[in-house]
């Protein structure tokens, strides 16, 4: 199951989340040496997620962190946190397509997150490589939980800047969503953007042709692009050139109204064509 990290109050070792442990998965959060793993610390190996403490470094699923890996934050009592806390407790409630903290850990050289652990769930990245697309149906089930979860983060102010298959999980079984890993996240903000965190596929043209990107054009881009991959299998764009272009191709036959969204949600850059979260979801 892939990982996250998230928020809340300050915690002495030892004490346990307010939920039961089979409600809960360990989050991992902070640089780590081979010695300092999870495993070695005789901690649940199941799901831990280690940030290194370097700029643009590469995670396992191919996200760019933020520089440093972790960004402290100041709470009231003095507390210093990595922004990923924070940036949960923000979003923490009033969603149910978030992954909730339930607690959290301080280390001497990281923090240990226990969040949630959905029922049966796995990334939707699994999915897609066992049945290659999703059906029509079930990619505008799945897409409208991710619409209702970005719409949320973006009321709270907070800006995820990393939505992918592999931080959605999926029931199979009931088709609920969570979106998960606010690691790449960041406090939502009206001037642009002149640093890059997320994934390289997913990056937005005006990125790559200025070196700015304003958050929400960027959300809806990142939008189009995970529609793209569920009901194609692959990812739209495979170089910076492809990206600018924004030329969509279709390998099977979809529905009339899908490749109008698709293509608007996945192209112009500078949000001259693009609809707003508000609009996105409304057809179909």
């Amino acid at each position: 199951m892939a990982g996250g990290a998230g928020v809340g109050s300050v915690c002495q070792p030892g004490h346990g989340g307010p939920g039961g442990a089979r409600d809960q998965w360990w989050g991992w959060a902070g640089g780590t040496s081979q010695a300092g793993s999870p495993s070695s610390r005789g901690l649940p190996t199941g799901g831990y997620w280690a940030i290194p403490g370097r700029e643009g470094a590469a995670q396992p699923q191919g996200s760019i962190r933020p520089a440093g890996g972790i960004v402290s934050s100041s709470q009231p009592d003095g507390t210093h946190v990595p922004l990923e806390i924070v940036l949960m407790k923000k979003v923490g409630s009033g969603c149910h397509y978030i992954i909730q903290l339930l607690d959290w850990f301080e280390l001497p050289d990281s923090f240990l997150l226990v969040m949630e652990r959905p029922e049966a769930s796995r990334d939707l990245r699994h999915l897609l490589l066992e049945q290659e697309v999703l059906s029509e149906e079930m990619a505008r089930w799945l897409f409208r939980q991710v619409l209702e979860a970005v719409r949320h983060c973006t009321a709270c102010g907070v800006l995820h800047r990393d939505i992918k298959p592999q931080n959605l999980l999926v029931n199979p079984e009931s088709g609920d969503l969570k979106l998960i890993d606010f690691g790449c996240g960041t406090f939502l903000q009206e001037r642009p953007y002149t640093r890059f965190a997320g994934t390289r596929a997913y990056r937005p043209p005006e990125w790559i042709a200025h070196r700015y990107y304003h958050g929400h054009s960027a959300t809806i881009w990142s939008l189009g692009v995970l529609l793209y991959v569920m009901v194609c299998g692959s990812i739209p764009f495979w170089s910076d050139h492809d990206i600018v272009s924004g030329q969509l191709f279709f390998g099977h036959q979809v529905s009339p109204g899908w490749y109008p969204a698709s293509r608007r949600q996945a192209l112009a850059g500078d949000g001259s064509v693009q609809p707003s979260l508000a609009q996105c979801g409304t057809r179909g």
